[in-house]
């Protein structure tokens, strides 16, 4: 696939289906109403690869991510989830096992559903939240579609694309800026998750890192400072020479 069909699509960041866009504040009772509380630290386990798909997640607080195991031993990112977020119902309904690996990102506060409790809160009101499996059903064939397109993108314009994603979540304006526009945010992930979400080793981001501070894009200790945003957009929508 050409790397220059649809850019803003390449990288599934916003693909995430956030609770409180989606449902009134009783619905959201009704469905979490006989949820377990769980409080994890960075590191700890939701699932692994292969595990019973029998539950599904919401996060209340932190970050948890989803992510595969390569043949060599790496890691690929699929995607970091933030508060507001489900994950894990597209697998509880249409697989027997989860596809992939969870985990907390930070330290965490997650609410965790059981299968029985979803069937028996759609027997008892399914009428309202029908609307949650429409919206969850979408938002996973979206990502899909999205990690299949990233596979045809250069490595560095694929860390170009993710920084720019999260310039525009931080400044929404950042597409507006005139030449020479500078630019500070603080990311709320470490240089590994974001290496795995691009589908680079630590060493190969490490790489691409060096080559954006060439010109003029820096990120060290989660701050990423640009000298130019249009620079970055450029970057994130062409490759750039060697």
């Amino acid at each position: 696939m050409s790397p220059e069909i649809r850019p803003p699509a390449a990288m599934p960041a916003e693909d995430s289906c956030s609770m409180g866009g989606l449902f009134e504040t009783d619905v959201l009772d009704i469905l979490m109403d006989r949820s377990r509380r769980l409080r994890l630290i960075p590191g700890d386990s939701l699932f692994s690869q292969g595990d019973p798909a029998d539950r599904f997640f919401l996060i209340r607080d932190g970050k948890v991510r989803l992510y595969t195991l390569e043949s060599g031993g790496g890691e690929v990112t699929l995607h970091v989830f933030g508060p507001g977020d489900f994950f894990g119902l597209p697998a509880m309904l249409g697989l027997r096992h989860y596809p992939v690996n969870g985990d907390a990102v930070t330290a965490a506060v997650v609410d965790v559903i059981t299968r029985s409790t979803l069937f028996a809160r759609l027997e008892e009101d399914g009428g309202r939240l029908a609307p949650l499996l429409v919206s969850l059903g979408r938002r996973h064939r979206t990502m899909t579609r999205a990690l299949a397109e990233l596979k045809g993108i250069s490595a560095f314009r694929r860390v170009c694309l993710w920084l720019w994603r999260e310039l525009e979540k931080a400044m929404p304006e950042a597409g507006q800026h005139p030449p020479g526009t500078p630019a500070a945010i603080r990311l709320q992930v470490p240089h590994y998750v974001i290496a795995g979400a691009v589908g680079l080793t630590p060493e190969n981001f490490s790489r691409a890192l060096r080559r954006l501070e060439k010109l003029g894009i820096h990120l060290h200790r989660g701050h990423l400072t640009i000298t130019d945003t249009t620079a970055l957009k450029h970057l994130a929508e062409t490759e750039a020479p060697s």
